[in-house]
């Protein structure tokens, strides 16, 4: 059985998808998402950054990631030189199998193996792995997966490192200690051994921020909705449904049996009443009602609907959306101002402030608090004077915050895509020239991908993509508004 350090990666943020990928042949697979290859691609531009950063002169093994056996043998091989660096290196360490158990074979790729002066079976040094990520914080997986690249390098060198180490974000240096994590590292391959060993599917659980990129996600989710899973709901965080199916509480009809006391009494947790009326709205498919004497939503004659399209890898905010709306005219129209390279941002933003200041007593809305922190940010970096800054904001109306401080409805989450599509609206799939064939399968990561398209091929369909999708979020915030003043 094989284990690597992207099945123990995969295994700790997702054991069905670690279960999929190992079972499932590749040919069968679905396609990884265009974002995914991405963020490959971008941590390969950050380790670039890194290496710099630390003045490494490295060298990189030349088989590919296909020819293992060529490649573990090239990176022993530039480990036995003792050069100062393996940039891309792989090696492999096989753990003999007994009547209980089946042998292991543990491929480990961490970014770079760095010579240090501590003898070993490979000379007067020895090897350290550094792995490096571009999560910001230094999450448990990344530590695990340290420790699994450390322990087969020690193993292979006959000298276990001080530490196993990474890099975040920032050229934030972490390093993890092998022996509060050494015994937990071996738990979890023993997990994975029965896990991989078994031909039975894991339980789905849908959690919406993780599983978004996921390839398996399409599956996962229609398996979720035709069993009706708890984990559809908001609110039902996996420790939360752990407390719920202890209390053999493990469908949406026995969950709804349950009293607001009874569930606040299983989670012990001050949102259960929340999550009541949650339950309540999806049981009677109709909105409920958080409090009473709801403020009338602000509205004016004409109105601007506002959506920003962003490169956060860039820290670029490069479309700036508007729908407005002029009810006396019964007129309606987008415009956009686009940054068609890096440096327009500066521009966009001066045409965006004319343009709205053409209806100053118009409101302004958006959905979440992105729009915000973003119209802040674009004032301080082209030095808006503060009171153009104070009177735009005082404009802004956040129809995400007047939901779901209000109401509580019958939707999967409170994301635009999730609350659009609870009142039939339709985004257009730019991939079908525009046509709407009724699915909600684009989303904000995909104009990341069509941006860093449009800024390497020139080809100005990746634009008109995105141009799309970002009118269809500023119509959905329309509809939303709509719905709100009818409520």
């Amino acid at each position: 059985m094989i284990l690597t350090d992207e099945i123990l990666l995969q295994y700790k943020r997702c054991s069905r998808k670690a279960f999929l990928n190992f079972h499932v042949p590749k040919e069968e697979q679905p396609p990884v998402k265009d974002f995914v290859f991405k963020l490959k691609q971008e941590r390969s531009i950050y380790t670039e950054h890194v290496l710099k950063h630390y003045d490494l002169s490295y060298q990189i093994p030349q088989a590919s990631r296909q020819e293992t056996h060529l490649l573990t043998q090239e990176t022993l091989g530039l480990m036995k030189q003792g050069v100062d660096c393996i940039y891309n290196g792989q090696l492999s360490y096989d753990v003999l199998g007994d009547d209980d158990r089946e042998g292991f074979s543990f491929i480990i790729s961490p970014t770079l193996l760095i010579r240090k002066n501590r003898p070993s079976n490979l000379g007067e040094w020895s090897y350290i792995s550094v792995n490096i990520n571009l999560g910001k914080n230094p999450k448990p997986e990344y530590k695990l997966v340290a420790i699994f690249q450390g322990f087969v390098l020690g193993e292979i060198q006959g000298l276990t490192p001080f530490s196993a180490d990474f890099i975040c974000r920032n050229f934030k240096y972490y390093q993890v200690n092998f022996e509060l994590w050494l015994p937990r590292l071996f738990e979890v391959i023993e997990e994975i051994r029965l896990l991989l060993k078994t031909k039975k599917e894991p339980e789905v659980f849908i959690s919406r921020q993780k599983c978004s990129l996921c390839e398996w996600y399409g599956q996962c989710h229609a398996i979720a909705l035709q069993q009706n899973h708890l984990s559809l709901i908001p609110g039902i965080t996996p420790k939360k449904y752990q407390k719920l199916i202890k209390e053999g509480i493990n469908n949406f009809d026995s969950l709804t049996q349950l009293s607001t006391e009874k569930l606040s009494k299983i989670l012990k947790d001050e949102s259960s009443d929340t999550l009541y009326k949650q339950i309540q709205s999806l049981k009677l498919n109709q909105a409920i009602v958080k409090r009473e004497n709801i403020a009338p939503i602000p509205s004016s004659t004409i109105e601007l609907y506002f959506d920003i399209e962003a490169e956060p890898d860039r820290q670029l905010d490069y479309l700036l959306g508007i729908i407005l709306i002029d009810y006396e005219k019964n007129k309606q129209e987008y415009y956009y101002f686009l940054a068609e390279n890096l440096e327009e941002e500066k521009k966009i933003w001066k045409d965006f402030l004319t343009f709205i200041n053409q209806y100053p007593r118009s409101y302004i809305y958006h959905f979440s608090g992105y729009e915000i922190e973003t119209i802040k940010r674009l004032a301080h970096l082209y030095k808006t004077p503060s009171h153009v800054l104070q009177t735009l904001l005082k404009r802004l109306v956040d129809v995400h915050k007047i939901v779901t401080q209000n109401y509580v409805l019958p939707v999967e989450s409170y994301s635009l895509k999730s609350l659009g599509k609870g009142l039939n609206f339709r985004w257009r799939n730019p991939h079908t020239g525009g046509k709407n064939h009724g699915k909600n399968n684009v989303g904000g990561y995909q104009c990341v991908v069509w941006y860093d398209q449009w800024l390497a091929t020139g080809d100005r369909t990746y634009l008109e993509y995105i141009l799309t999708y970002n009118e269809d979020d500023c119509l959905a915030t329309f509809e939303l508004k709509k719905w709100l003043n009818k409520n």
